[in-house]
């Protein structure tokens, strides 16, 4: 998959790209930089892949391609990173469909004149997009997801690999291990293993989970979601995780990014005061995350999304994102009527703070790459129909994500198919509707547009406009009611009073479900029952208790809800193979 070969990677030209985006910067200990982002065919599909650029001039001028992630037509390389290592190491990240894993190659001298990358190397089955965090400890933490069944079953079949619903092994795989999980490596990206991940994020959505180290030692997991960023703990190191709960950060439904600086401070980059994904923003918390009082607008256009950002030695801040990727047009005209820009922000945090740039060295929007006119040989848009989809799907609100449904070619989109009701399933799986949203779905309605369509009746266009208006408005309907399904509302009783839950019996009776349906459908979707998972979340309000304040073993042993200290130190030492008192002293940094 990586080509380095000069001339090979000269097929993988700005003139041969249609579109790109999705991009991640580093920058060296010698002031070297590189950047890696995603293009290929005519949309984010199979034959996808990511590229590598570079800039010696501190960001003012960049190459073309120096190194590409390609696996043929059949195999997509998207979501890349790059990421300077504390060895001062290069590494450059993508993800594999198929197969659903993450690969990376290392360029042990990023400043030398003549680069060298090592041979790829596998690194865990997942999707990786975010830069990892190096704690305290020295730990190395991957933050690598499998995302939930359904995202992963529509996104797949959206790309038109059908091995999912007859792969009983990826099922199982993903049935067990679907969650934002952490990797962690011990001996500098030697190997990998796998530590720990959340699953339990209501409105979860493609994860794209970021790590960083509170002062405490406690560490936080930021993730996508449909309402805006969610957030979950862990107090062991990434072992175990809360269940999610709103970070407080609004946002509309894409990746953010968030980075411990070397002033102590954190720095988040998401969009403000959005309509869309605009107002792109870069904002400072001298407060450990609890408020983020100091903000720099970034880029106020729309379709401005995806940060990535790096510290340079001096505590430069250098931000890259992508702005109207171009990908999901049904002609090159539309393509090339996009931006297709990969743009960077230079800052320092006086810039943030002030508001402004008041710095000389500082700059925005400035272009790391810009497509221009198409001059490959390929007819890439010959019998391709493709509508607007990914973009807009996970945008988060249905006005951004329908602003120009009229570019909806039914005719031709019916062309494409034998029928109406392949055409009717197309749509289907290219708006799906959550499973946590589906009590809000409007099934009256949702029969009858779609028999309207089957029988051939009405306006074609007005009643597939209808149906992906009806099925994206759920989605969103859903996030604004704070639809809660039958497992959050679970995790949420044990939560609100651990000391005091209620027996099975009387929790299924008080929700109205049957007992057996309650316990199955609980274990099925996190992997334990739920008196395993009132004793997890025991232990995780123990260790959180010990680690953030000096109450007593006995305080904190009735406040988890255990029957004496005696029997929660017994139980404690069972698990944690220490004492709690050992396990105060051992992690308080």
């Amino acid at each position: 998959m990586l080509i380095t070969d000069k001339e090979q990677v000269k097929d993988f030209h700005a003139g041969n790209r249609v579109w790109q985006g999705i991009p991640s910067i580093a920058r060296t200990q010698g002031g070297r930089m590189f950047s890696t982002f995603y293009t290929g065919s005519t949309r984010e599909a199979l034959g996808n892949y990511s590229i590598v650029v570079q800039s010696d001039d501190d960001g003012q001028t960049w190459t073309d391609a120096i190194a590409v992630a390609y696996g043929g037509e059949q195999v997509r390389c998207y979501d890349p990173v790059v990421w300077v290592d504390p060895l001062n190491r290069l590494w450059f990240v993508w993800n594999v469909i198929p197969p659903f894993g993450v690969y990376a190659s290392i360029c042990e001298n990023p400043d030398a004149d003549e680069l060298v990358f090592g041979e790829e190397f596998f690194i865990a089955k997942g999707v990786m997009i975010q830069k990892p965090t190096v704690l305290s400890t020295g730990e190395w933490l991957f933050p690598i997801a499998v995302w939930s069944y359904d995202i992963a079953y529509n996104f797949h079949n959206y790309l038109g690999i059908g091995y999912l619903n007859s792969d009983p092994e990826f099922l199982e795989y993903n049935r067990k291990n679907t969650g934002a999980n952490v990797y962690r490596s011990l001996d500098c990206g030697k190997t990998f293993g796998f530590l720990g991940g959340c699953a339990n994020i209501v409105a979860r959505n493609y994860d794209e989970h970021i790590i960083y180290e509170k002062n405490n030692g406690t560490l936080v997991l930021m993730s996508r979601t449909n309402y805006g960023m969610a957030q979950s703990f862990s107090y062991d190191r990434g072992k175990t995780w809360t269940v999610a709960e709103n970070s407080g950060i609004k946002s509309p439904c894409t990746k953010n990014f968030v980075r411990r600086l070397k002033s102590g401070r954190l720095l988040y980059v998401g969009h403000y005061e959005y309509t869309g994904r605009n107002n792109l923003t870069a904002f400072l918390s001298d407060d450990d995350g609890e408020s983020w009082p100091y903000r720099i607008l970034l880029d106020e256009r729309d379709y401005v999304s995806y940060p990535d950002a790096d510290e340079g030695d001096d505590g430069s801040i250098y931000i890259i994102y992508d702005r109207a990727r171009g990908a999901f047009h049904n002609t090159l005209a539309k393509a090339e009527n996009s931006a297709r820009e990969v743009l960077m922000a230079k800052l320092r945090e006086e810039d943030i703070i002030a508001g402004e740039i008041v710095t000389e060295t500082s700059f925005m929007k400035h272009i790391v790459s810009k497509l221009g006119k198409y001059t490959g040989e390929k007819d890439l848009f010959n019998n391709t129909f493709t509508v607007d989809v990914i973009d807009k799907v996970t945008d988060g609100t249905v006005t951004d994500y329908y602003n120009d449904i009229h570019e909806l070619d039914v005719d031709e989109m019916l062309a494409r198919f034998d029928s109406a009701a392949d055409a009717l399933a197309y749509v289907c799986d290219a708006y799906p509707v959550r499973c946590d949203s589906l009590g809000c779905l409007d099934v009256k309605k949702m029969n009858a547009i779609t028999a309207r369509i089957e029988a051939g009746e009405g306006d074609a266009k007005r009643n597939f406009c209808e149906l992906v208006a009806l099925l994206a408005g759920t989605n969103d309907e859903a996030t604004r009611i704070s639809f809660t399904p039958t497992v959050n509302r679970i995790i949420e009783c044990i939560q609100k009073d651990v000391k005091n839950v209620p027996d099975l019996a009387t929790m299924a009776d008080e929700f109205g479900i049957s007992l057996y349906y309650m316990c199955h459908l609980f274990k099925r979707r996190t992997g334990m029952s739920i008196m395993q998972y009132r004793d997890e979340y025991r232990m995780m309000l123990a260790k959180s208790l010990l680690l953030n304040t000096q109450k007593s073993i006995t305080d904190i042993s009735a406040e988890c809800g255990f029957s004496d200290s005696s029997y929660f130190s017994g139980k404690f030492r069972e698990r944690e193979g220490i004492t709690p008192t050992a396990y105060r002293k051992n992690n308080k940094i």
